[in-house]
């Protein structure tokens, strides 16, 4: 039973979820081209200073980043999905706090359980 108020083609919203954690998805493979060029330029570079500045780049900065991204995206389409079945389900409630949490940030380390991943809350929330 849908919820009254809402009109949500589900099936395309679904469709436009699926699709959306495909690109996500692709982000993993960033990170190991990333990875692969970073070690590629070290290897090139032959200085043991600029290497050791390539890798700490690419461990402190580029890695962290990319997998924040990739969170980030499991996220979304995790609370999209959530807010999705709560839709069909009617729970308009549940539905809701789903779709709202699409905006949480998730947990600082980006190798954290991304099926489930904990979100930290936004500065909105804690106002």
């Amino acid at each position: 039973m849908a919820l009254s108020g809402w009109s949500i083609d589900v099936e395309a919203a679904r469709s436009v979820v699926t699709t959306t954690k495909g690109h996500f998805d692709k982000i993993d493979q960033l990170k190991v081209d990333s990875q692969g060029g970073i070690t590629d330029a070290i290897t090139a570079t032959d200085n043991l200073e600029i290497g050791e500045a390539l890798s700490t780049t690419n461990n402190e900065y580029l890695s962290v980043m990319i997998g924040s991204a990739e969170a980030i995206g499991d996220n979304i389409c995790l609370k999209m999905n959530e807010a999705i079945s709560h839709y069909v389900e009617g729970d308009r409630r549940q539905a809701e706090d789903a779709q709202a949490s699409t905006a949480a940030i998730p947990d600082k380390d980006p190798e954290a359980d991304k099926s489930n991943p904990q979100a930290r809350p936004t500065p909105e929330d804690q106002q």
